[in-house]
């Protein structure tokens, strides 16, 4: 998602329903990308603590110039989940075992390395093995 790279934008772009299902709003920046495909968000140089390391300028002693900006794929919004996830579950009863149980996804979510971080379909499937873990 493009155009979120901090995490108050990027929650402007759900809304979660009373019974938990998210609906995505604003997806007018929200470029295709597949296993030969990469893209580069924005003409702009992104300077975030919310950014995945493969978005930020790589490179200290040069101006930014976006045609030498590395082009990356959908792992910058894995290294985002888990921020995404703790703000959800904020401190609620029951949240520190919820965040144990996740931790190490977690951890591998914010693996520098993108191509060392899991599939969305590998945190789904770990999302929904806490949730029944937990019974609900």
């Amino acid at each position: 998602m493009c155009d979120s790279n901090d995490l108050h934008k990027l929650l402007q772009q759900f809304l979660v329903t009373v019974d938990l299902r998210l609906v995505l709003n604003d997806l007018d920046a929200l470029p295709e990308v597949n296993s030969t495909s990469k893209i580069l968000c924005g003409h702009q140089e992104i300077i975030s603590d919310f950014a995945a390391p493969e978005q930020l300028w790589p490179f200290d002693d040069a101006d930014f110039d976006e045609l030498y900006m590395p082009k990356y794929d959908e792992k910058t919004d894995i290294w985002k989940l888990p921020d995404v996830c703790i703000h959800f579950l904020g401190n609620c009863s029951g949240c520190n075992l919820i965040r144990n149980r996740l931790f190490k996804i977690h951890n591998k979510c914010k693996e520098r390395e993108p191509s060392r971080r899991p599939s969305a379909l590998e945190v789904y499937e770990e999302y929904k093995n806490v949730w029944k873990q937990l019974g609900f």
